[in-house]
């Protein structure tokens, strides 16, 4: 740790050694250069990286060559290494929209598809396989129209994806986190949204295609 100087001492200036240690902890991706969106990123590392506060970073002027390493390696840690705390977080903002997506996708796919199988199925000679895909197709559309307003609600629920460093989001840990919350959250979300199954009636749908089929035959035989 480091001591508050005495009250009236003045300010010691930063060194050269202090200004390349702090700069190239900056520095994620090692380009040699800082830009606006590294110098955000490394600053919020530095103060709340991980779902709990850290210990903000000494003022400059309390920093003396003695302690420059310790910085330097500490910011190159939380540039490159993730908290299970943190990747837990973005594991849920992953997963949580992703349920939406399947929950809303499977039930408009399931409740349209049938629709159309009872309505105009017989009328224009679809098959349940065709029907499905005429559901599906509704399920996308909505589904598109709707994302951004299911990843916004997640947000304002409180899974949102915390802020991590370029190192961080290139790093094995972040990326699998990410993939599984996707495949998991799409997978409970669909299991989800086949509830309507349970309130479908199989054998009535098939025998409403019947009637519908037989009134169709009718039909062209009168016409022939």
């Amino acid at each position: 740790g480091y001591k508050e100087p005495p009250p009236g001492a003045p300010p010691r200036r930063i060194t050269a050694g202090q200004m390349d240690a702090l700069f190239r902890a900056a520095d994620a991706d090692g380009s040699g250069r800082v830009d606006r969106d590294e110098f955000d990123k490394f600053l919020r590392s530095r103060f709340f990286l991980d779902l709990e506060p850290r210990h903000p970073m000494p003022m400059l002027h309390h920093v003396d060559d003695n302690n420059v390493d310790e910085i330097h390696t500490k910011a190159g840690t939380s540039s490159s290494g993730v908290d299970n705390n943190v990747l837990y977080a973005v594991f849920l903002a992953q997963a949580i929209p992703f349920v939406g997506f399947g929950f809303m996708d499977n039930m408009i796919m399931i409740v349209a598809g049938e629709y159309i199988e009872r309505s105009i199925g017989a009328t224009l000679a679809l098959s349940t396989m065709a029907a499905a895909g005429l559901g599906n197709l509704l399920s996308d559309i909505v589904g598109v129209a709707t994302s951004n307003k299911i990843e916004a609600y997640a947000e304002r629920a409180g899974f949102k994806s915390p802020v991590l460093t370029a190192a961080q989001e290139s790093a094995r840990g972040p990326r699998l986190a990410k993939v599984l919350g996707a495949i998991i959250g799409i997978s409970v979300g669909c299991l989800l949204g086949m509830f309507p199954l349970l309130l479908h009636d199989a054998d009535e749908v098939a025998h409403q295609k019947e009637r519908e089929e037989e009134k169709l035959a009718l039909a062209r035989a009168n016409k022939s």
